[in-house]
């Protein structure tokens, strides 16, 4: 692939000046190779047609980069004929003539629809004159000589013309109008699938060997139980050879050990979905019935080959599932196989709209790169066709329940060559993402791809924020954008909306990505209980230097956990995961409430974790939480309109808490308005996504131009009468001032999901977790971003010292800075 790419990108004009000047400077030694190509092709004209269809067979790569050669030495402006003509053959050939090269047809076959017919007779002459040049001459001279003795008429001219036309036309029409047709690319497979097993079964009878292992023609064996071939050595995998199946539903594999820290043999790495765990369905595995689920079945006829088998890796299959102490191991080097695959293949299953999602993907792809328009442009262009089939159809990628998995974090991040299969469609993952995140990270696009069935609703699909963490980590990966991701803990922050349906693989499946993944507190083991494995990461975390910041804002009991038992400072990454305030602001200024304090801890021992606090104030009284929509189970999405709905009412509640503050001023001297739309944003500007995008937060204390736009919203949300300023407005400004309002909206909503807001006893207004209780305590912990939330459980056994348990971190207005960091107040802390 990186060859077509590379020819594509070399796509340039030779003039026919040019042309004729390099012909004729090599006339000689052409016409020489010439006579002998005639020679050869008059010797053994018979046998030339099969020696080119041998050839083409055995040998589908080098005819493939014979054609490209060809092509560049042509050197003409578009795609050329002899190249379309390859691919179209390729197309149509490749399960029998390149059973092991993945080609990404579908976008090949888009750029090709893309040229004109015109390069198509241009190409043809110069064809001629390249290939045949002592003739081309011959016939030039000939032709001119009669068009000047004899000069044809005007009704030769324009017959000529016509048939010209018309035979340029023929391939350009196939090219445009049919490559798309789906019963011509049914009839194709299952022909060559016919053609294909055929082929097979002749070359099984003679015990085709490969790459110094056998496969031999199928017998079933009932006698005895399947087993997994041993692993012997610390690098060995196994690869599963699928074999062709015809037109047959039944499913044949064959399960080879090979040592991938040695020479062997190419293959692909599925990234896919399990889906339901019910396996469901039968195949054969060395001529023994192997159970599967439904989703691995259909995978597997989807990638079941037509002439030669295919070799895969696939980890429900290749690693036995029984065997934990093999299942850490291969868990363990999981990195090193999906890294020295060929290809990783992310399979998303059939669709009955996945062509018109990927069209519409190719289409935006090339509209992008050939006019480069800005976000308004591209939105102007597409408007009219909001919640249209082709971009809910894109909606539904997001929505896909694999841009969900914790362990395609690392199966797209680690291999450069990544293909997405979806449905009867291939296309390349450097062609999707970039759309997708375009999509996504502009605020007018991002209501294209929404659905709902009720009007007046949107449904946002939750996948659509993976896919920026995603393309940010995978090009972190390659060197391709510099960040701080190499941590485990970062990772394990970063990924933290991602989800397992074992939860100790939100540690294990990250490890092989972290710079520090190879310490043994970390390393895969599947004896463990989750809740040892999560207690092990965070014993590794606090073994760290300064990551005291880091680890306990994604701690505490103030949001529901699914493991319980864990101590309050081990952060539960098996529920889904929650904005953490100290990520918001990064660099010179980000928060800073423990000023410059250092915690001469953390000290881990039986008791619990041993920190430096200082206790400052307490909740003395909070709104409800505001509860984040729930993600429907079947389609993946969030009702967005119900969401904003619940948020604007949670607001305004936020709003009557505010006005019981006693005093004319805040704490800090600003007005309670000013203190109550500072708080609601964290005083760091929002837009959403895009913060996700470049990992470096935003900069604080927000721009005053931000209560701006909260008076904007709050006059939408209480439907205030328009006064003589808002009746001059024009409809523009009018609408700017709602869009404006509605951007503080969304701001708020982002920042106060799934927490409440708190007046303390000491006046401060706070951002504090849905579980917080009146009477909480406020403190500071040295070495820290942000205040923390405890909650007093008395003291130890032997009455030493006060236990407390953390309920989580906060932000509370006016304390940010380090107006409470006393270091004369600093007291003994055990979490428990």
């Amino acid at each position: 692939m990186a060859t077509v790419d590379a020819v594509l990108k070399r796509e340039r004009r030779i003039t026919l000046a040019s042309f004729f000047v390099g012909q004729l400077l090599g006339h000689v030694g052409s016409a020489l190779l010439g006579w002998v190509l005639d020679y050869i092709t008059f010797k053994i004209s018979r046998f030339w047609i099969p020696l080119v269809c041998v050839f083409a067979v055995t040998n589908g790569r080098l005819a493939i980069f014979l054609g490209l050669v060809g092509d560049w030495l042509i050197g003409t402006q578009d795609t050329t004929f002899v190249f379309s003509l390859i691919i179209f053959t390729a197309y149509a050939a490749q399960p029998l003539v390149f059973p092991d090269l993945d080609l990404p047809a579908t976008e090949m076959w888009y750029d090709h629809a893309q040229r004109g017919p015109l390069t198509l007779p241009t190409f043809v002459i110069s064809s001629i004159l390249f290939h045949y040049p002592r003739g081309s001459v011959a016939f030039v001279k000939d032709g001119l000589h009669k068009a000047v003795t004899d000069p044809p008429s005007i009704g030769q001219l324009m017959d000529w013309f016509w048939v010209a036309l018309a035979c340029a036309s023929v391939p350009h029409i196939i090219y445009t109008k049919l490559w798309r047709s789906h019963f011509l690319r049914l009839l194709t497979d299952i022909t060559w699938r016919f053609v294909g097993k055929f082929f097979y079964d002749l070359k099984t009878s003679y015990n085709l060997k490969i790459r110094g292992g056998s496969l031999p023609a199928s017998g079933e064996d009932l006698s005895r139980p399947f087993e997994h071939p041993p692993l012997k050595n610390d690098w060995d995998i196994r690869l599963l050879y699928i074999l062709p199946r015809g037109n047959s539903s039944k499913i044949s594999c064959k399960l080879v050990t090979v040592d991938i820290g040695q020479r062997h043999p190419t293959y692909q790495a599925m990234s896919y979905t399990w889906g339901d765990p019910t396996k469901t369905h039968t195949i054969w595995v060395n001529d023994k019935p192997f159970k599967t689920t439904q989703n691995v079945y259909n995978l597997l006829l989807d990638m079941s080959p037509v002439f030669e088998p295919r070799r895969v890796w696939i980890d429900s299959i290749c690693i036995n599932q029984e065997d934990n102490a093999e299942k850490a191991w291969q868990v363990s080097i999981m990195h090193d196989i999906y890294n020295a695959a060929s290809l990783v293949t992310i399979w998303l299953g059939a669709s009955e709209d996945s062509h018109i999602a990927v069209d519409l993907v190719l289409e935006l792809s090339h509209y992008i790169k050939t006019y480069k328009p800005t976000d308004k442009e591209l939105f102007l262009k597409y408007v009219h066709e909001r919640r249209t089939p082709r971009w809910l159809a894109i909606g539904k990628i997001l929505a896909h329940p694999y841009f969900t998995r914790i362990w395609m974090v690392q199966e797209i991040a680690v291999n450069k060559m990544l293909h997405v299969v979806y449905g009867r469609e291939t296309i390349k993952w450097e062609t999707l993402a970039p759309i997708i995140l375009r999509l996504i990270l502009s605020f007018e696009f991002s209501v294209m791809i929404e659905d709902s069935s009720v009007l007046g609703e949107t449904n946002a699909p939750v996948g659509a924020t993976n896919v920026v963490l995603l393309s940010s980590i995978r090009k972190r990966y390659h060197g391709e954008e510099m960040a701080l991701s190499g941590p485990l803990l970062h990772l394990l922050a970063e990924c933290w909306t991602f989800e397992a349906t074992d939860p100790r693989d939100r540690v294990f499946a990250l490890v092989g990505l972290a710079e520090d993944g190879a310490h043994p507190l970390v390393k895969p083991d599947y004896t463990k209980t989750p809740e040892e494995v999560f207690v092990d990461a965070a014993r590794f975390v606090y073994m760290q230097v300064n990551t005291l910041h880091e680890i306990l804002p994604c701690s505490g009991v103030g949001w529901p956990r699914r493991l319980t038992a864990l101590p309050s400072w081990v952060p539960d990454w098996s529920i889904t995961g929650r904005s953490v305030i100290a990520a918001l602001p990064k660099g010179k200024r980000a928060y800073q409430t423990s000023g410059g304090l250092v915690n001469r801890g953390p000290v881990v021992h039986e008791k619990g974790l041993e920190i430096e606090g200082i206790i400052v104030d307490k909740i003395d009284r909070m709104t409800e939480e505001l509860e984040r929509a729930a993600v429907d189970p079947l389609t993946h999405r969030i009702n967005s309109t119900a969401n904003m709905e619940r948020c604007n009412a949670w607001i305004l509640a936020a709003q009557a808490l505010a006005a019981t503050m006693s005093g004319d001023t805040y704490a800090n001297g600003q007005s309670h308005e000013e203190a109550l739309w500072r708080t609601l944003v964290c005083d760091a500007p929002s837009v959403g996504t895009g913060e996700l995008a470049s990992g470096s937060g935003m900069d604080w204390p927000a721009d005053p131009v931000y209560g701006l736009w909260y008076r904007y919203g709050m006059r939408h949300l209480v439907e205030v009468p328009l006064d003589d300023e808002d009746r001059a407005l024009s409809p523009e400004e009018t609408h700017e001032r709602m869009q404006l309002g509605s951007r503080w909206v969304t701001s708020a909503q982002y920042r106060c999901y799934s927490r409440r807001l708190a007046v303390t006893e000491k006046g401060y207004l706070a951002l504090i977790p849905p579980l917080a209780e009146v009477g909480d305590m406020v403190a500071v912990i040295p070495g820290t971003a942000v205040p923390f939330i405890l909650r007093e459980k008395g003291y130890d056994d032997d009455m030493s010292e006060k236990v407390y348990t953390l309920v989580g971190e906060s932000y509370v207005h006016g304390l940010m800075n380090g107006e409470a960091a006393d270091e004369s107040k600093i007291e003994i802390v055990m979490l428990k």
